[in-house]
């Protein structure tokens, strides 16, 4: 963005329009280029004599009716160190005055800086670029009110101003006592002006009159040639990339015209609408800039179209978060066994385990073995006892088997009904002490069937293999060796 604070020459626009002719056309025709007739339009510059004779011939308007005499004898050119530097703490009250303020010195050719306009020119060390403004400038021009006695801004300029020994003139424009609505040390000012009972064409008359009078708009022919040519730089770099930064806002502002033509052509599209980086940069423009009303709609319309997809983006996010928390729930709730009556591990207890599902699975089940299942199952924590009515469908003798190597037995309660198919019971030890001398132990009804019983021995020397006290029925099993 320039340093000048400008009005657009509505007035050289409309001519220019009258005549059908864009910019482009009225540059050839003058034998310039589209960004100096861009920079007329929107008040960045003036033309020169030269220029102004050439556009009063070729658009047959006079000077006074092409905007480019601001009531004064000669078109006015600011000279890049005729400028003041204002300082205000961008309080309500002070905009609405500043703002009319700078109307009224951009018709009297006087450029405004301010603290503001400094930063957003993106310089690296702002700080600096400050001061050398401050300095550089004709006078500090300090809007004084309440909110002007804690501004940051207004006491960094201030200070600055001191350190060069600027000349600080004060408005003030609200508040009781001068005393409440400066910063304290605020040193001593040349010219203080009470604005709050007056209206502005007194106030500003009186400001031009404090801040010298026509030495803010003198500018000579040779000043303007060659600020025009090559802008001047009287505070060490501040306004070095004033054209470039002009270039710049040419082509945001073509480009933005034609945007906005496309979008309307094709029926105010979503998809024609900016987005990101692209969004965030025309904002800045149109903040200093007047665009139209077809273009404002556009930006209010991308930016209504961003807040959309953002909450587009939070919803989704929501929703699968949401998803997930729900998956994690049940994951963390549900059975440790979906099953009860298949047995999926050799461990003698836990989920899955054939403990766990003899005392889980309800009456008249049957339990089976998950495929793939072989091996023997060793118990280790205590007798496997029957109390209930269930049938057992081993995989096969020769595939899965029950073992003890600590004196654990298999019982069958008296009240309990069992069949057991496909399954061995090896390889254990009875002591004395316990229920039974033999590893499978009957006092109910048992059948097995298709079922191994071998190597089983108990500690006394007698017979390991079935103790039985009830209801035994063997089928296509084989007892021996134990």
């Amino acid at each position: 963005m320039s340093f000048e604070e400008h009005v657009p020459n509505e007035h050289l626009r409309r001519a220019r329009h009258r005549k059908g002719w864009t910019q482009c056309t009225l540059a050839e025709m003058l034998d310039t280029d589209f960004e100096t007739v861009s920079r007329w339009e929107r008040g960045i510059s003036v033309p020169s004599a030269y220029f102004r004779e050439k556009l009063c011939t070729i658009l047959d308007k006079s000077a006074e009716e092409l905007g480019l005499i601001l009531d004064l004898k000669e078109p006015l050119i600011p000279s890049a160190s005729s400028y003041v530097f204002l300082s205000s703490s961008y309080a309500d009250a002070e905009s609405k005055f500043i703002a009319r303020l700078k109307v009224s010195f951009q018709a009297r050719g006087i450029i405004i800086l301010s603290a503001r306009s400094i930063k957003r020119q993106g310089a690296e060390n702002k700080r600096k670029a400050l001061q050398e403004a401050i300095r550089a400038a004709r006078a500090v021009l300090l809007i004084a009110s309440p909110e002007a006695r804690s501004s940051r801004h207004v006491q960094e300029t201030l200070q600055i101003a001191r350190i060069y020994r600027s000349r600080v003139c004060t408005v003030l424009i609200d508040g009781e006592d001068w005393q409440e609505c400066v910063p304290k040390d605020s040193g001593e000012f040349f010219a203080m002006i009470d604005a709050r009972k007056k209206n502005d064409d007194q106030v500003f008359d009186e400001i031009i009159v404090a801040l010298g009078g026509d030495r803010l708009t003198r500018s000579t022919t040779e000043e303007l040639a060659e600020l025009l040519i090559e802008p001047r730089n009287p505070f060490k770099g501040l306004n070095a990339d004033w054209l470039h930064e002009g270039r710049d806002e040419v082509r945001l502002q073509k480009m933005l015209s034609e945007d906005v033509t496309e979008w309307e052509r094709r029926g105010k599209s979503r998809d024609r609408l900016y987005r990101g980086t692209q969004l965030k940069e025309v904002q800045e423009w149109a903040r200093s800039n007047s665009p139209g009303e077809r273009e404002i709609a556009f930006l209010r319309a991308s930016a209504a179209q961003r807040l959309r997809s953002l909450m587009y983006a939070i919803m989704v996010v929501l929703l699968l978060l949401s998803m997930t928390s729900v998956a994690g729930w049940f994951l963390l709730h549900q059975p440790q066994s979906t099953e009860p009556t298949l047995v999926t591990t050799l461990h003698d207890g836990g989920p899955g385990s054939l403990r766990s599902s003899i005392e889980n699975a309800p009456p008249g089940s049957t339990i089976a073995f998950a495929p793939g299942l072989r091996g023997v199952i060793m118990l280790t924590d205590g007798d496997l006892q029957f109390v209930r009515n269930l049938k057992i469908k081993g995989p096969g003798a020769n595939v899965l088997a029950i073992s003890s190597g600590r004196s654990y037995i298999v019982h069958v309660a008296h009240s309990a009904s069992i069949s057991i198919s496909g399954l061995s019971f090896k390889d254990s030890v009875i002591k004395e002490g316990i229920l039974s001398q033999s590893f499978v132990t009957n006092e109910g009804v048992l059948n097995l069937s298709s079922c191994a019983i071998f190597h089983n021995h108990s500690a006394n020397g007698g017979g390991g293999g079935i103790f039985n006290d009830g209801i035994l029925t063997l089928t296509s099993s084989t007892v021996s060796y134990n």
